[in-house]
């Protein structure tokens, strides 16, 4: 449902019509709950499932960057993948993890 000019304009939705009569219809319409409701909880939910995501693709990345750039990559790719050199160096499970993963992707790290 298209709301009235009068309507549209109150709120600020409105898109003028390049005819003089308003008759033309708006491109687009934004109900009013739209702006009224808003579940907080749904960022937390967003960002709890992204950051693990994010975490994930991350470690997993080292994979196919390490078979496109070689064994010597730059110093900026060095220094983007430290950190998983540092668990690489000192947290035993990663570090049999990442052997196992070099092998699959036919890598040295």
């Amino acid at each position: 449902m298209v709301p009235s000019k009068r309507e549209a304009t109150w709120r600020g939705s409105i898109i003028p019509s390049l005819d003089s009569t308003g008759t033309t219809p708006h491109l687009f319409y934004v109900a009013d709950d739209a702006h009224t409701t808003s579940n907080p909880n749904h960022h937390f939910g967003t960002w709890f499932l992204a950051v693990p995501v994010l975490l994930l693709a991350y470690g997993l990345s080292i994979g196919p960057v390490a078979k496109i750039f070689g064994p010597s990559p730059s110093p900026a790719l060095r220094a983007f993948y430290s950190p998983l050199g540092y668990l690489y160096d000192n947290v035993p499970a990663a570090k049999s993890f990442y052997d196992w993963y070099a092998k699959l992707w036919g890598i040295r790290l």
